[in-house]
């Protein structure tokens, strides 16, 4: 019988002339010995002894990995995460919601067995995710609870930590299948906060909100509203990445959401767009049209002007400044503090329409401008339309973002209804 560790030899069988080998005591014959066809064979017999043996390995090694915690797994998957989650060299938001999503797993299941995490133990950090907030802060501020899409799309990412685990082969497959039983929050029945899905913004409102927004944001928000661009195509808006050579300029952004999907993005700007635009391409070509140190110095400007107190008392402008100071502006806005410039400024315009007893502002984000211009989109032509604006691959998304011309549906339903 072949040793375990050798692989058999080609050997030839002198009474028929036919070729063999020998496995684990049987002998196999592979047709006249020297031919191609008893050679083929061979090479056959031999590829298959060798990964049956690996498959005996693997199996081995999952029986000896019933020690294996679940701290173990979260490790080595976040080592994956942050060699995976990259764009252009830096890591990309997904890794810390990535780390987020499996910071109470490790908190609760750490130190359990790998093999009995189970769909009981995913509903227990589920709820742990649900009640969060309850968790003291770091900062010492009360934390916001997660709504129960956020739940559910980080018990997605706990799911796909596991699901990567048995790719490896550090846990059985039918781990991966128990946790895959257990479905995402229902609307209305859980205690999760559910967030009103995100829909269009009034033009009175974005328009009762310019005023108060830096001059820059203020551009940054007319052109979105004309082009339905994301809040970070806005941000990532440089002179070299736009064509001019047309009537219609070509925006293609360096870096967008899609395209690690190998998806192209290309946006197109048109008269009114340009007109937005252009005050802003007076920069370097490779300088961002939108820059928060251009902004603050803008505002330093401002309040210089409106100084009331002569420049022979108090402090001369800039005096005051600190001359090392931990944050600076960047080069370019994220669209997170694009955001927090549009709260800020609805919370100024509504200090000023209380005093004039008018209605506050409702809230709104940049992303509503997408649904905006898209729903404005596929009124005056149609969804098809609204997809190429939009840049989506599947028109059931840019349902998402248009939404259906209900002025329609009324008036058909005045006519037949």
């Amino acid at each position: 019988m072949a040793s375990s560790s050798r692989i058999p030899k080609y050997c030839l069988h002198k009474g028929s002339g036919q070729a063999y080998v020998t496995i684990e005591g049987a002998r196999h014959y592979l047709g006249v010995y020297g031919s191609d066809e008893s050679r083929e064979r061979y090479d056959r017999f031999v590829g298959e002894l060798v990964a049956s043996r690996k498959g005996k390995q693997i199996r081995a090694a999952v029986a000896c990995l019933t020690e294996i915690r679940v701290v173990e797994i979260l490790d080595a998957y976040l080592t994956h995460a942050e060699g995976y989650y990259q764009k252009g060299g830096k890591p990309t938001a997904q890794l810390a919601l990535v780390k987020a999503s499996l910071r109470p797993v490790r908190r609760l299941y750490g130190r359990a067995l790998a093999t009995e995490f189970g769909p009981t133990a995913l509903k227990a950090v589920r709820q742990a995710m649900v009640e969060s907030y309850k968790q003291p802060a770091k900062n010492g501020r009360p934390k916001k609870p997660l709504c129960r899409n956020e739940v559910n799309r980080r018990v997605r990412i706990v799911k796909h930590a596991f699901k990567w685990a048995v790719s490896e082969e550090l846990l059985p497959v039918e781990i991966y299948q128990a946790l895959l039983t257990v479905d995402g929050l229902r609307r209305g029945r859980t205690a999760a906060l559910d967030h009103p899905p995100v829909q269009a913004v009034a033009d009175e409102v974005v328009d009762g909100t310019i005023p108060h927004l830096p001059e820059i944001v203020a551009g940054m928000v007319r052109l979105q509203r004309l082009t339905a661009m994301r809040p970070m195509e806005i941000c990532l808006l440089r002179p070299c990445d736009i064509d001019r050579s047309e009537d219609v300029w070509v925006y293609k952004p360096a870096s967008h959401k899609t395209e690690h999907f190998g998806r192209s993005r290309t946006i197109f700007l048109g008269p009114k767009a340009q007109a937005v635009l252009t005050p802003f391409l007076l920069r370097p070509a490779k300088a961002y049209c939108f820059c928060p140190d251009e902004t603050v110095k803008r505002q330093h400007a401002k309040r210089a002007e409106s100084r009331k107190t002569p420049l022979s008392c108090g402090n001369r402008p800039g005096s005051s400044r600190v001359r090392a100071p931990k944050r600076k502006p960047r080069e370019r806005y994220h669209k997170n503090a694009y955001s927090n410039a549009v709260r800020r400024a609805i919370r100024r315009a509504n200090v000023e329409r209380r005093k004039a007893g008018l209605p506050p502002l409702p809230r709104w984000t940049p992303n509503m401008l997408r649904h905006s211009a898209a729903t404005e989109i596929r009124r005056q032509f149609d969804l098809e339309a609204a997809q190429s604006i939009l840049g989506h691959a599947s028109m059931n998304t840019s349902e998402i973002y248009a939404e259906k011309n209900l002025t329609l549906a009324r008036q058909i339903a005045a006519k037949i209804g």
